[in-house]
């Protein structure tokens, strides 16, 4: 099988060309040559039968054999080369064409019965030197002997000559042709080796170079576009599973980012759960072993409130997993983010129509992100929600949403207390909030709360980005959502 495999190897397009080539040009000039060597005599010699008989013919067709008149008669067949005798019955001459030699002397192998050698149907021979015909004809009751005869020693050479020329020409053809089909089949395999090397390019992943289209067949032209396109399609697809390739890295990277998120929240609840669950343990001993000794009220309102707290993260809780299980299935459409701020405008104003507070509200038109409108109508509202909270009376909240780049730039400003520097990161977890009635640091940061928690679920799963930042007089949040490229999204479905 290896030794196989070696052989065809070694073939090449081109020799086998020039094998096909030499063996059509044996098989043409050679078969002519053979014909000719066969045949070619034999032709002639049947030629000039048909000449002598023709020539015989019209003799007979003579009225007056007269010198003169078959001198002009016979004129013409004497320049072919043919040779007349004519004679009486007693050998006495008629014509002769420079042939002195009386007919019974020239029969010399049957000097005696050389007329029976000639019938009124003329009868012709081939010697191998000499073609022969002898026939009679009747003529006012007079018999006349006719003799007509072409030596053929000039012609049999001429033959050999010929023969000999055709088998230089034969030789000379072969060469001149395996030569030109040399050149031919050198540009043509330019041409493939040229696509060749391309190709070879291409399975190393280099797309540098292109196939030669200027290829003067036809083929060649259609095969090289042919390879340049597939070189483009190969090249776009790579680049297209490249992008591919990117964004489900980071689909994962956002999915291992959630699943941290998410046992974060499980260890937060936990913590949350724990410590209310303990206080009013607590409370219900005191209340079983004081009795009348203690303020029941005290008690009384003390476990109404943390009752209040499990409720709200039981609430929190409930609300996260409904955002979550939402998320997951949600389907990312093109959707206008311009016209769901707008529509939160109107919620904000009724949070603070009975508040001293300014909304400074603007929107640029017409930013088109792919994503679910619920769920990014959401984290801009909590957003909102969170700077109403905030905001210190007299305040003022300013909403932007406009293009920078290829993204969405959401931006939510309240006038009011700034964030600790250490808690810009924290307040991003599960169940962490701000409390601005204690200074005390972990206590401000120990109530329950997951709407900056959600929203950086929601931008997370639109791959986005979100984050705060403290300004001279209060607090910015930001969002950013990339902008939907409708021509990407094309290849993507494709």
């Amino acid at each position: 099988m290896a030794e196989r495999g070696k052989t065809k190897k070694t073939r090449t397009i081109r020799g086998a060309f020039l094998r096909t080539q030499a063996l059509f040009l044996l098989l043409v000039v050679g078969g002519f040559r053979l014909l000719y060597f066969l045949f070619a005599n034999n032709f002639y010699v049947y030629q000039k039968s048909k000449l002598m008989k023709a020539a015989f013919e019209a003799v007979s067709s003579c009225t007056s054999l007269d010198a003169e008149t078959l001198s002009a008669l016979l004129a013409t067949y004497e320049d072919a080369n043919f040779r007349f005798k004519i004679v009486t019955e007693k050998d006495e001459n008629v014509y002769g064409t420079g042939i002195a030699q009386n007919l019974g002397d020239m029969e010399s192998s049957r000097p005696q019965d050389w007329k029976k050698l000639y019938q009124s149907d003329p009868e012709i021979k081939y010697s191998g030197t000499q073609i022969i015909l002898r026939g009679k004809i009747e003529l006012d009751g007079c018999t006349y002997y006719v003799r007509i005869t072409e030596n053929t020693r000039s012609v049999g050479s001429s033959f050999s000559y010929t023969d000999a020329f055709l088998t230089a020409l034969l030789g000379l053809v072969i060469v001149v042709g395996l030569l030109t089909m040399w050149v031919m089949t050198s540009r043509m395999l330019r041409s493939i080796e040229n696509i060749n090397q391309v190709a070879s390019r291409i399975s190393r992943r280099d797309f540098s170079r292109k196939a030669d289209e200027s290829s003067r067949y036809r083929e060649m032209r259609e095969l090289a576009e042919s390879i340049n396109r597939m070189a483009d399609e190969i090249q776009d697809s790579l680049v297209y599973l490249e992008e591919t390739n990117h964004i489900l890295a980071e689909e994962n990277r956002y999915k291992e980012k959630l699943n941290r998120m998410r046992e974060e929240f499980l260890a937060n609840i936990s913590h949350e759960l724990k410590t209310p669950l303990a206080i009013m343990s607590n409370h219900v001993e005191m209340l079983q072993c004081m009795e009348d000794q203690i303020d029941r009220d005290y008690y009384y309102s003390s476990l109404m409130d943390e009752i209040h707290n499990m409720t709200e993260i039981v609430e929190n809780l409930l609300e996260l997993s409904s955002v979550e299980q939402g998320l997951e299935n949600m389907s990312l459409a093109p959707m206008d983010l311009s016209v769901t701020a707008q529509r939160l405008q109107e919620k904000i104003l009724a949070l603070i129509q009975r508040r001293p507070v300014t909304l400074d509200y603007q929107c640029e038109e017409s930013l088109i992100v792919l994503g679910g409108e619920r769920y990014l109508s959401q984290a801009m509202e909590n957003y909102l929600t969170n700077a109403v909270k905030h905001v210190c009376e007299g305040g003022r909240i300013r909403f932007r949403l406009a293009r920078d780049g290829e993204d969405a730039l959401c931006t939510v400003y309240n006038d009011g207390d700034l964030i600790p520097e250490e808690s810009l990161e924290r307040i991003w977890r599960s169940f962490v909030v701000l409390s601005e009635d204690n200074e005390d640091e972990d206590e401000r940061m120990s109530n329950t709360g997951l709407g900056l928690y959600i929203v950086q679920k929601i931008v997370l799963i639109h791959h986005g980005s979100c984050g705060v930042e403290n300004e001279a007089n209060g607090v910015r949040f930001w969002l950013r959502i990339p902008l939907y490229k409708e021509q990407e999204n094309q290849d993507i479905s494709e």
